[in-house]
């Protein structure tokens, strides 16, 4: 499995050594889990909201800023319609059948997230598949740097 290379780690990071090391464990856990030989890696920050702490979830505004913390990940298609989703140092695997999210009960978690964000990305006319992914952080949860923004991107 091809991860990033050292020059685009570089460009992201700063450094190509300890993030080759954080994305080689991804692939392979990924590669352990859902049983591909191929994926696709992803980054996202996590952020400090400035002013305004949480009205963005609100509907309200606010003023975030980037920190050198992120979530990372593995992902690719699995050929159905279920949604798989494996997070480092959480027990239950997230799994969202994109064919019935309306079973998916309303704030419980990550997996309400999942099926929210489908749901949004279909009413803006978009198709979503089933896919696996295996991600994790080092935003600190629970810290005000929104670790559920990092996840959400």
């Amino acid at each position: 499995m091809n991860i990033p290379n050292k020059n685009e780690l570089t460009r992201i990071y700063g450094e190509a050594e300890k993030s080759a090391a954080r994305f080689q464990a991804v692939a392979d856990h990924f590669a352990e889990i859902y049983h591909h030989d191929i994926a696709e890696f992803f980054t996202a920050p996590g952020r400090t909201e400035i002013i305004g702490n949480h009205t963005d979830h609100n509907g309200g505004r606010v003023i975030a800023g980037s920190i050198d913390m992120d979530t990372i990940g593995a992902a690719y298609p699995n050929n159905s319609s279920v949604i798989r989703i494996t997070s480092e140092g959480y027990d239950k695997e997230v799994v969202v059948d994109i064919n019935d999210l309306a079973s998916v009960p309303k704030a419980q978690g990550t997996v309400s997230l999942v099926a929210g964000m489908v749901e949004a990305i279909q009413k803006f006319g978009f198709k979503v598949s089933g896919f696996d992914a295996y991600v994790t952080t080092n935003v600190i949860r629970a810290a005000g740097v929104s670790s559920s923004a990092s996840f959400e991107m």
